[in-house]
């Protein structure tokens, strides 16, 4: 069983953490799916369709290894639609306490989705799994 990767570009991107050696990365793919297939409000379906690039895309997390620039993991979410891409990768760290998960939410049973932690998390659990069958 092979190991797939991809070459690492850099168009698009929104969002970089660095180490050493490995570049953790945001970027923005345009979506083919019609938002209808996702929504049920029509107010949903047209702001998707509003031509703001940020109203509906792909969001895909890369790691890359810096010196070759090959994918070794990754995480790709459709059916993004948000009021800027920064809400996408920044929600998570919201200023009001309500937008988090946070104890007092919780204890609330309130419970916040936000994606992009998870993404970046999954694509580097993937990466690790990359490197391992490598050296194995």
């Amino acid at each position: 069983m092979g190991v797939e990767m991809t070459r690492y570009t850099e168009d698009n991107e929104l969002w970089r953490f660095e180490t050493a050696r490995y570049a953790v990365t945001l970027h923005a793919i345009e979506e083919d799916m019609d938002p209808s297939d996702s929504f049920e409000s029509e107010d949903d379906v047209e702001f998707a369709r509003s031509g703001d690039p940020a109203a509906w895309f792909c969001a895909a997390v890369r790691v890359v290894n810096k010196k070759t620039g090959i994918e070794l993991g990754s995480d790709v979410l459709g059916g993004c639609s948000y009021k800027s891409f920064r809400d996408f990768y920044s929600g998570h760290r919201d200023r009001d306490p309500a937008n988090r998960n946070t104890l007092a939410m919780k204890a609330k049973n309130v419970v916040i989705c936000h994606y992009f932690p998870d993404m970046v998390s999954q694509a580097i659990d993937n990466a690790r799994d990359t490197l391992a069958n490598l050296a194995a």
